[in-house]
């Protein structure tokens, strides 16, 4: 079986690099940490970190995991329909924005979210300077259609960022993120001797958990756990037969029809109530119980469609109930905070010793 060193995996990175993004200066170079030589890669610009990573998460032979804070094999490869083992130990990427990427999303950002009064400007290391502001708008990778988007894309959405009613974000975070999710140069074509596959990392459990493949297992027990995992799913994804509850035995399978009558009215209330307390929602079902008895004291018939005393029909009374259970609601919220501000003044007071 051949083994392609650490070296020869330098090399080969670097062609393969130069052949995805011929328009990219790459530096990649071979680097010594306590125990081991490693490969770091570092670009200004061009591609993002998620195009490039896949391709140098192919020469790993060493991972590292967090939760067992423990290094890990990536196991072997084929390489033109051969075996071969890796040595390229660990292998990182790091890019670096340009400042005039960095302006770029700035002055996009700064229009959009009308900031005009925010003087943003740079030091002389390329960080941002007067970005140190929380703004009330978010930006989350995860809505874009693919994992980057390339400088016209960006510039020519009318909205980027959307508004926050929560805690918003710091301006200089969304510029961070937005601009390494920017793209200034898509991949080209590699060829198939440059860039080593994973081994069927189904059948062959020692080949590790390079971050490019999903759900490789580490040790040989993560076979049986995937082998119980499936089990779950295919359990879970079985059609469970539901036999039906009775109407008539039981409030809780009655659906809320249009009531004809009086009797059928009160029945609807008195499942309105049932339903509440199922969902934990206590609140609304003394309300509801409340209405129901001065409906009972007034001698009231709200419920009935027919009825010859009232035009009033069913959805004007539920309309008016629920206005009537929006309104207390808000009542008790004032309340509830009005005595959470007074708490609030009394403990701080008491801190600084002007405390009754």
């Amino acid at each position: 079986m051949k083994t392609i060193t650490i070296d020869e995996c330098t090399k080969m990175i670097r062609a393969a690099l130069k052949q995805g993004f011929p328009n990219t200066k790459f530096s990649v170079r071979k680097t010594r940490s306590t125990y081991s030589h490693n490969i770091d890669v570092s670009w200004t610009d061009g591609p993002t970190g998620t195009q490039v990573k896949p391709i140098l998460d192919r020469f790993k032979s060493e991972g590292f995991d967090g939760m067992t804070d423990c290094s890990y094999s990536c196991g072997k490869r084929i390489l033109c329909g051969a075996e071969v083992e890796v040595q390229g130990n660990y292998v990182q990427g790091q890019r670096t924005v340009s400042d005039r990427l960095r302006l770029l999303v700035v002055k996009k950002l700064v229009a959009e979210a009308k900031l005009e009064n925010l003087t943003i400007t740079l030091d002389q290391y390329g960080n941002l300077k007067g970005g140190e502001s929380l703004v009330p708008f978010v930006w989350f990778s995860h809505w874009e259609d693919k994992p980057y988007m390339t400088v016209d894309e960006f510039e020519s959405r009318t909205y980027v960022l959307a508004r926050d009613s929560g805690y918003g974000e710091w301006f200089s975070n969304l510029v961070y993120r937005i601009e390494n999710h920017i793209s200034l140069e898509e991949q080209k074509p590699i060829a198939a001797e440059l860039l080593p596959e994973y081994i069927d990392i189904n059948a062959t459990v020692s080949t590790g958990r390079a971050e490019f493949e999903p759900r490789q297992p580490m040790f040989a027990g993560h076979a049986a756990l995937e082998s119980e995992r499936q089990a779950i799913e295919s359990f879970e994804a079985a059609p469970v037969a539901v036999e039906p509850v009775s109407a008539k035995n039981s409030y809780y399978s009655r659906e809320i029809q249009m009531p004809k009558s009086k009797k059928e009215g009160l029945m609807n209330v008195v499942q309105m109530i049932i339903n509440s307390l199922e969902l934990g929602n206590s609140y609304e079902a003394l309300m509801v119980a409340v209405d129901l008895l001065q409906d009972l004291d007034s001698k009231a018939d709200p419920y009935s469609r027919d009825a010859a005393e009232t035009s009033t029909t069913a959805a004007a009374v539920h309309k008016e109930l629920q206005a009537k259970h929006e309104a207390e609601l808000a009542k008790m919220q004032d309340v509830w905070f009005a005595a959470g501000r007074e708490s609030m003044k009394t403990e701080i007071l008491g801190k600084l010793g002007l405390g009754i």
